[in-house]
């Protein structure tokens, strides 16, 4: 039977940089124990090597470290060469960037800093290569004196450069890569999420610019409508539509409210009822984006204007006034008795509606069921109560009259 392989237990990066470590510590170690044949013959020429042999360990640790750090910084993917993500929606393909930066991307400048080093250390290195055993010669012949002035002093200090900055050089460069590369990717990370705040900040603005812009022009074509100069082209229903349709709801609020206003001030003076006509079409841009229909006080205030206008429209006046009822439902003491007007006037609208009251006739069972109805559900607001009490001249008391009614059986004075 053939033998199983053993698994190859191979350290990870984490463990040869504590080897790594661990080898530093037994060379200034081992500095103390070559120092140690001076210390019979002077404490201070002991500590002055050792001392010494110190310095040169970690001023070559630390330069190897830097090296090591130069060529181990991790190279950023460019715009151009990054991964594509490929999605397919109906049958189409689309390449998107995995990540994006819009607003902003990664400052390379220390990666192509490290690649120009690189070379540039790499380069020098081949062409002096013939002279470094030279270069070492001078350097013993420097150092030999420090390190005690022995045949073998000047070895022991090579020792120390080539020992040292190998150990810093791959601690440098395994460190950077190890922990460097993931510290650097949590920054580009961290940049990315900034950004994408950042960019969804810049078009929540484009939005709000561009809502603002929607709610101007559409306040200013309602401005338009209601109160129009002598070159105002003609009023078009769609393009009105429209505009209310971009507008926010607080804008169409203020659109409701304000030609409700202008009608409200108008609907009294017979010289002003034309004035009253420009609201018309504003409510019918509201009740045609009201696709919903939860504002029945929409219709209700088309009613009216249909009423009060110089030529009411009875007929489109009490359809309103029928749907803004079935929307806000039956009428409850908590509503409030301004509801109760759609009532009063839908009553009247059916009262000029009526061919018996056109005629000085009695009305049809079902439609004086029907007007009685709305009429005593008026009489829960004490203003119209009163006002069809008081109001001799009114279409109901002309309509009760001719119906043979008693008014006072189905409204009272308040």
């Amino acid at each position: 039977m053939a033998k199983e392989s053993k698994p190859i237990n191979i350290p990870s990066l984490g463990e040869v940089l504590e080897k790594l470590r661990l080898s530093f510590v037994c060379g200034l170690g081992i500095i103390v124990v070559f120092s140690l044949q001076f210390l019979n013959t002077s404490l201070s020429k002991f500590i002055s090597i050792v001392g010494v042999g110190f310095l040169i360990a970690v001023a070559v640790y630390f330069i190897g470290i830097l090296i090591g750090f130069i060529f181990g910084i991790p190279r950023i993917l460019s715009q151009e060469s990054r991964p594509l993500a490929v999605n397919t929606t109906n049958d189409m393909t689309i390449q998107e960037e995995s990540s994006q930066c819009n607003l902003y991307q990664e400052n390379s400048n220390l990666d192509h800093i490290s690649d120009w080093l690189t070379k540039i250390l790499v380069g020098i290195g081949l062409i002096q290569l013939i002279q470094v055993p030279a270069a070492l010669q001078q350097y013993s012949e420097f150092i030999k004196p420090a390190l005690g002035d022995l045949s073998s002093s000047g070895i022991f200090g090579i020792a120390i450069l080539i020992f040292f900055s190998v150990n810093g050089f791959l601690t440098g460069y395994l460190w950077t890569r190890r922990s460097a590369a993931v510290e650097f990717g949590k920054g580009m990370y961290a940049l990315h999420n900034i950004t994408n705040k950042l960019e969804n900040v810049q078009n929540k603005l484009y939005e709000m610019d561009e809502q603002t812009c929607n709610d101007s022009e559409a306040f200013k074509l309602v401005r338009s409508v209601l109160h129009p100069v002598s070159s105002s082209p003609p009023i078009n229903q769609e393009e009105l539509r429209e505009k209310i349709k971009k507008a926010s709801h607080n804008t169409i609020a203020q659109i409701f409210y304000y030609a409700v206003d202008v009608r409200e001030r108008n609907w009294r003076d017979q010289k002003n009822k034309y004035i009253i006509e420009r609201t018309i079409p504003i409510f019918r841009a509201l009740i045609a984006n009201d696709t919903e229909n939860k504002y029945y006080d929409n219709h209700g205030q088309l009613g009216f204007a249909l009423v009060d206008k110089q030529q009411p429209d009875w007929a489109e006046a009490y359809n309103e006034f029928t749907r803004a009822i079935e929307i806000r439902g039956p009428w409850k003491p908590e509503n409030g008795v301004l509801g109760l007007q759609y009532e009063f006037n839908r009553a009247i609208c059916r009262i000029h509606l009526d061919e018996g009251f056109n005629n000085d006739k009695p009305a049809i069972p079902a439609i004086r069921e029907l007007i009685l109805k709305d009429i005593s559900s008026a009489d829960n607001d004490p203003y119209l109560s009163n006002f069809m009490m008081l109001a001799e001249e009114t279409p109901i008391s002309k309509w009760m009259s001719l119906n043979n009614l008693n008014i006072n059986d189905y409204v009272h004075l308040r």
